[in-house]
């Protein structure tokens, strides 16, 4: 027990040292029918905790659309969270190029008109995030980042069977997020 307590007293005099909070809004995924809503924490002069919250609705718009060659644009719903550990390789504020390591849970379902491409997937995964953070105003932010990982634990089945839907075995195994966010820092 006092292991917890010492933890958690070591946690909250972290929060009071580097007590630097962003709200962040991604826009990209506003264009293909996502909200990516996150919060940043700084825990450290070098490091910092993103907690990533994000909603599909309405038609998948994109560029992976192309199943088999037919154009596939479903309509889909679903959730996912993503935890990363980001460090910086500048700590004034936390501005600049960072890398880090993330894990993301998602449950996406989706549904084409003609009942022929129904399914749902819920996948985990874990990877690398790449990016660079650049201050706008003295509060504001601008955060660009890429991500890439494999599935730890991925599972997709089909609402409905058709002898000619392929599954697109090309990205089964293969994680890939982006962001281009804009924030708002509370120091």
């Amino acid at each position: 027990m006092k292991k917890y307590q010492l933890l958690f007293l070591v946690l909250c005099i972290t929060q009071f040292n580097f007590a630097q909070t962003e709200i962040k809004l991604n826009v990209a995924s506003i264009m293909i029918n996502q909200q990516e809503i996150s919060v940043e924490q700084q825990i450290s002069p070098y490091f910092s905790a993103e907690l990533a919250g994000n909603f599909r609705y309405g038609k998948r718009n994109g560029f992976l659309n192309d199943f088999d060659g037919q154009d596939f644009k479903p309509k889909q719903s679903g959730s996912a969270v993503r935890l990363a550990i980001k460090f910086y390789f500048k700590p004034e504020r936390q501005i600049g190029m960072y890398t880090g390591a993330y894990i993301r849970n998602a449950s996406y379902k989706f549904k084409d008109g003609n009942n022929l491409k129904n399914y749902y997937t819920k996948k985990s995964a874990f990877g690398l995030i790449f990016g660079n953070k650049i201050h706008i105003t003295e509060n504001a932010v601008f955060d660009i980042n890429l991500g890439y990982g494999k599935y730890f634990n991925y599972e997709r089945e089909r609402y409905t069977y058709s002898a000619d839907t392929p599954r697109p075995a090309q990205y089964d195994n293969m994680d890939l997020f982006y962001s281009i966010s804009f924030g708002y820092r509370f120091n």
